[in-house]
């Protein structure tokens, strides 16, 4: 019993881990609330779980704001370019919704605009990752990560 909470038993490397993603979600939720930054935060997330459970880098905090000054740039543009393709999507879900209620027929384009709606969701996951893994431009970033989630279907839709 004594062994099962010496800090490098499996119970308590698992604890840690738990931890130190409580904890970099916080800095997330944190880096979050302005709108704006959620593209630079996330890719920071996803580069501080990979270096710190992965890997097994300790410092949570300088890993998650060193990967915030390193892609703040292209994560940022990248999310504005994201978060106007969803308003788009919003807004027109918006109004075949209201079209729907008038007994528009046209108004059944909404459950198609509600699937694009989740397929975009889905880019901004390979967005951030890709941004937070590789290096490039806006637009590689863009269409590398859109081709990503089109050619492996499986793994998209678990996400």
């Amino acid at each position: 019993m004594k062994r099962l909470f010496d800090f490098e038993s499996p119970l308590m490397i698992f604890l840690f881990q738990v931890f130190d993603l409580i904890c970099l979600s916080l800095l997330w939720a944190v880096f979050s609330i302005p709108i704006i930054t959620i593209g630079a935060s996330s890719t920071a997330l996803y580069a501080a779980v990979y270096r710190c459970i992965h890997k097994g880098e300790s410092h949570i905090w300088s890993t998650f704001w060193t990967a915030v000054l390193e892609n703040w740039r292209r994560s940022t543009l990248v999310w504005l370019v994201a978060l106007a393709v969803l308003a788009l999507l919003v807004l027109d879900a918006l109004v075949f919704r209201s079209m729907i209620a008038r007994g528009e027929m046209i108004g059944n384009l909404y459950w198609v605009i509600l699937v694009l709606i989740c397929v975009v969701v889905t880019w901004v996951a390979y967005l951030s990752a890709y941004c937070a893994r590789c290096n490039g431009g806006v637009k590689e970033t863009l269409r590398i990560s859109l081709l990503l989630m089109l050619f492996h279907p499986i793994w998209s839709s678990a996400l």
